[in-house]
Parts: structure tokens; sequence; C-alpha cells
């Protein structure tokens, strides 16, 4: 942003709680009323989607062996978005390592009382070496 356009920015905002005070605005409402009312709705916005997901992060549960837990809010894509938050993240975690993953286990989870479930999924995997039988046996599938 120039230096133009920050003094802009500011006469505009000047002129605004001019309005205000003058109570000259089209629909008797001030203009300062209208900028916090969309500074709330920025704001509220905000908030809400900060909580929109959750996740446990790689959990070490044995040897190679790793836990992961996604949770995506159905505005963030749901049971979908945290599946694939899930099946990404581990990969990326093994490669990291120099190694590939083997899915253990991967299950859907959330409340299932709710017409949006699962919501959240559940992974436990191995990093294995790229030579290992698992491996193999998952590139031929």
């Amino acid at each position: 942003m120039n230096n133009h356009d920050y003094d802009t920015h500011w006469r505009v905002f000047a002129a605004r709680l001019t309005r205000h005070h003058e109570g000259n605005l089209p629909d008797g409402s001030s203009g300062l009323e209208a900028d916090v009312r969309r500074a709330w709705l920025g704001l509220t916005v905000c908030i809400a989607l900060t909580g929109c997901a959750a996740g446990s992060g790689v959990v070490a549960v044995g040897p190679d062996t790793y836990a992961l837990s996604e949770l995506r809010a159905p505005a963030a894509g749901g049971g979908p978005a945290a599946r694939l938050a899930v099946v990404s993240e581990s990969a990326a975690f093994c490669r990291a390592q120099g190694r590939a993953v083997v899915p253990l286990e991967l299950r859907p989870d959330g409340d299932p009382w709710t017409p949006y479930w699962p919501t959240a999924f559940d992974a436990t995997f191995r990093c294995a070496a790229l030579d290992d039988p698992a491996v193999v046996a998952q590139r031929g599938r």
C-alpha cells in the first residue's frame, strides 16, 4: 500500500465519521453504525472459521507406528475433508522420513447421532521402508 492509498483510506474514514455526526445518510443511519456492523460481522466470521478444524497431530503409539485424528466441521467439508487430511498428513509424515505409509486402520469418528456424521477420521499407520513387503503389496493393488 503506497502513501496515496493510505491517505485516501483515512480520508474516507474521516468522511464517514463526519457523516455520523451530521447524520446525513439517505437511510437515516450513520456511517459509523454501518462500519461497526461490518466489523462485528467480520469478527464473527473469523471466530466461526477458527473452530472449524482440529487435529491431534501425529502421535507415536509404537515402533514405527503412529496415530492421527482430524476433525472438520460440516462447513469446512466434514468427514470427506477430515479423511483427506488424515491420509495426506500421514503420507507426508512418512515421506519426510524417506519411508512409505502403510495404513493399519482408517475409521470414521464423530457424533453418529448428527446428520453430518462422520465429521472426523482417525488413522493408525506405520512408516515402512520402501522395500517392505507391505509397501510392495500396496503398489501391486
